[in-house]
């Protein structure tokens, strides 16, 4: 018999009660490889719960890994999870590496900030005390605060009416009125609350104290960041303070500031292949070489992390890769974990696309399982809008000064109005309620999409990554995605964008395209994918 404590005064589901009892067993070494799991209708039965309770709980340990079902036998512990074998990966409190001196203050002009070569790329940096910045730049040059380009211009951008931006691979794109564009990244924007937005945004303007509308702190709102470490905690399994938290102005500023803080001339970074090029550029920018790590359908292929690196980090997306779609899964988070912990390295987790997943509850956080070794990584610009331009990092306690630092250097704080409007969305339950409505509506999306491609290409395709996000992964044996292919099917009226155009090692994903459904009604998919069919046979 499973010793499960089940409390049903708890708002926590009793699902999710269940599943973190048993996850947390599998974790500890108190259930081993091999060992089986009562039924879902025995345990049901022990427990006086449902047996769609059980069904569930174990739906989410087999989605991430931590089971195995075994046909007409049950269901076991799956091998390799074991987190109590590994080593220590950090004495409590000891930072990794590095310190900062001097605290952020409006009565104090000119501080300098002390790092070591993991820190700031210079070893001093000094602030002026007319405010103008030294060695950290307002933002990295040749790269934007908007949104991370999770499709990028590719090829022929001209045909689609794209504009370049100054210093980058990202394009503003207009494509003509008649094209049916499959970009991914973008949520349904005609269902973002308006009404409930701006009424929330007019309470917050009567009510907020005056300091609101001064200067605030670079990490941002208090309130805000106690509201996200509570709704992290619901709904990631993140673990951590709110000083650990630093508001963002959105995903793309995040990953400026690790570069900032932990990259430079001579560093290296391990990276999954492929991955977005604006990350790329970020990194690349700073001098630091770029380790890329293949990825297959489950992600990162952590047996195949450099042996003879020493890397300042690993950037992983493991819930959600992009632009796969793969989900990373037990055995090979504990592989990540153990290999950081052997370098003395972090890894940075993007929990892209994570909220939307249709088969099965959203998969635990990497950060859940390593706090003090992991860097979070999370945005609203896909469950809300672009637009708001907020996100956050989550930090290790050894690193939330350097990087408060690096954001007031970059551009003082995020919007302190905004942030609060967030905080009462989040707050009041309406953030959760419009993830359900809208992950009803993404799920119909995909159907409509992934039946359309089974329609008018049988056996021809094979789809990847369609449990969760806005976007699926099309590959097409024994078809290259050529530059003369995209554009005929531009000229046809449909735009798709090849994975080859984010890949670092090229020649390997020819084949495959990212088709994007969360800003296209149902008939618009069905429409594009007719097209794509006459052009490619």
């Amino acid at each position: 018999m499973l010793w499960i404590n089940i409390d049903r005064t708890q708002p926590m589901p009793l699902f999710r009660q269940l599943y973190a009892d048993i996850r947390g067993k599998i974790l500890k070494g108190e259930l081993r490889a091999g060992e089986r799991l009562p039924s879902t209708r025995k345990l049901a039965e022990e427990l006086y719960v449902s047996r769609n309770v059980v069904l569930e709980a174990y739906d989410q340990l087999l989605a991430e890994g931590y089971l195995e079902g075994r046909p007409g036998s049950g269901h076991y512990v799956a091998p390799g999870i074991d987190l109590s074998l590994l080593t220590p990966l950090l004495p409590p409190g000891l930072p990794l590496s590095g310190r900062v001196t001097g605290q952020r203050g409006p009565e104090t002009p000119e501080r300098v900030l002390e790092n070591d070569d993991r820190a700031f790329p210079s070893a001093t940096i000094r602030i002026s005390l007319d405010g103008s910045d030294s060695a950290i730049g307002r933002t990295s040059p040749g790269v934007s605060d908007s949104a991370i380009d999770r499709t990028s211009p590719g090829v022929n951008d001209s045909a689609a009416g794209c504009t370049a931006l100054y210093g980058s691979d990202k394009a503003i794109c207009h494509p003509s009125p008649n094209t049916i564009d499959f970009r991914s990244g973008v949520p349904c924007l005609d269902r973002f609350p308006r009404a409930l937005w701006g009424k929330i945004m007019q309470q917050v303007c009567r009510e907020a104290p005056l300091d609101a509308f001064g200067y605030g702190r670079p990490e941002g709102q208090a309130e805000l960041r106690a509201i996200l470490s509570r709704y992290l905690f619901r709904t990631r399994g993140v673990q951590c303070r709110p000083e650990q938290i630093v508001i963002t102005s959105g995903a793309t500023q995040a990953f400026v500031l690790i570069a900032k803080v932990l990259l430079s001339k001579g560093a290296s970074a391990v990276i999954e292949d492929p991955i977005t090029r604006d990350i790329q550029t970020i990194f690349a920018q700073t001098g630091a070489a770029l380790l890329p790590v293949p990825v297959d359908q489950h992600g990162m292929m952590t047996n195949l992390l450099p042996a003879d690196a020493q890397p300042r980090f690993v950037l992983v997306t493991p819930s959600h890769q992009f632009p796969l779609g793969g989900t990373l899964p037990i055995q090979r988070r504990i592989q990540l974990i153990r290999y950081a912990g052997e370098r003395d390295c972090y890894i940075v987790e993007d929990d892209y696309d994570s909220e939307f997943r249709y088969d099965s509850p959203p998969v635990h956080s990497l950060q859940g399982l390593a706090g003090e070794r992991v860097i979070y990584i999370g945005s609203f610009s896909k469950i809300l809008s672009p637009g708001l331009r907020m996100g956050y990092l989550v930090l290790p306690p050894s690193l939330v000064e350097r990087y408060q630092a690096a954001k007031w250097f970059t551009d003082l704080h995020t919007p302190s109005l905004e942030q609060l409007a967030l905080g009462r969305f989040v707050e009041e339950g309406h953030l959760e309620k419009y993830i359900s409505r809208v992950k009803k509506l993404y799920k119909r999306r995909r159907r409509a999409l992934c039946d359309a491609l089974q329609a008018h290409f049988p056996g021809q395709v094979d789809i990847w990554g369609a449990s969760t996000g806005l976007h699926i992964v099309a590959s097409f044996p024994g078809k290259a995605f050529t530059e003369a292919s995209l554009s005929a099917l531009l000229q046809a009226g449909v735009r798709v964008y090849p994975v080859e155009e984010h890949a670092i090692q090229k020649g390997r994903h020819l084949d495959k395209v990212i088709i994007g459904y969360g800003n296209l009604p149902e008939e618009d998919i069905a429409e594009g994918i007719r097209r794509m069919k006459r052009v490619l046979g």
